[in-house]
C-alpha cells in the first residue's frame, strides 16, 4: 500500500470516529422544552423519587423540544430569590399525581409570599399547598426552606407537558417564575413490566 493511500485511510478513520462520537454525544444529551433553548439548565427532580447517586434523564418528547445541557440536582433545595435557571421535573404513572419541591431562601432578604399559582397556560398543573401547612402570606426568612406540593393531571401517556409555577412576593415587582415539566409514564416502564422473562430451558 502506498504512503498516499495509507494517509487517506487514516484521515477516513479519524473522520468516522469523530462522526460516531458526535452522534453518541447528541443522543446522550437530555431534551428539554424549547423555551429553554441555548441555556444551561439544572434539572430538579422531585424528592419522592430521588435516591443517592441516582441517574436521571430528562423525559423525551416528539415535538417542541431542543437539546440543551442539563445538570441533575437531587437532594438539594432549589434556590429561591436569586436568578437561577432550573427546570422542575415530575414523573408518575397515574392520570393525576402530586409531587413536592423544596425551595430555600439563599439570600439575605426576608420574602413575604402572597400567593403561589400556575399561569393560565399551565392547565395541566395545580398548586396543592405547602407541606409545612403554612398559609398566605407566608414569610420565608434567609436560610429557611419551604416545600411546595404540585399536582399534574393528563389522560395522555408519554407526552411531555410544561407549565410555569409562579411565586408572588412583596419584595419583587415581577413574580418569581419556575418552569415545570411533567410526564405520565407508559405502563411498560413500570417495575413489574421490567422483570426478566423466565428461561424456556
Amino acid at each position: 500500500m502506498s504512503l498516499k493511500h495509507g494517509n487517506a485511510l487514516r484521515i477516513l478513520s479519524i473522520g468516522s470516529a469523530l462522526a460516531f462520537f458526535s452522534l453518541v454525544f447528541n443522543q446522550a444529551s437530555a431534551q428539554v422544552p424549547s423555551q429553554s433553548s441555548g441555556k444551561a439548565l439544572s434539572l430538579v427532580i422531585t424528592n419522592e423519587l430521588t435516591r443517592p447517586n441516582q441517574s436521571v434523564e430528562a423525559p423525551h418528547s416528539t415535538g417542541g423540544i431542543v437539546k440543551s445541557p442539563v445538570r441533575i440536582v437531587a437532594h438539594t433545595p432549589i434556590p429561591f430569590g436569586t436568578v437561577s435557571k432550573v427546570l422542575l421535573d415530575m414523573k408518575g404513572y397515574d392520570q393525576e399525581f402530586v409531587r413536592s419541591f423544596i425551595f430555600k431562601n439563599n439570600t439575605q432578604t426576608k420574602f413575604t409570599i402572597q400567593n403561589i399559582e400556575f399561569d393560565k397556560g399551565s392547565q395541566y398543573f395545580d398548586f396543592v399547598g405547602l407541606l409545612e401547612g403554612g398559609v398566605f402570606p407566608y414569610e420565608l426568612i434567609p436560610g429557611e426552606t419551604i416545600t411546595v406540593k404540585v399536582a399534574f393531571h393528563s389522560v395522555e401517556r408519554n407526552k411531555l407537558y410544561s407549565g410555569n409555577l409562579i411565586f408572588v412576593t412583596d419584595q419583587e415587582k415581577e413574580p418569581l417564575v419556575y418552569e415545570v415539566q411533567a410526564l405520565q409514564q407508559p405502563l411498560s416502564d413500570m417495575p413489574w413490566n421490567k422483570k426478566p422473562m423466565a428461561s424456556t430451558k
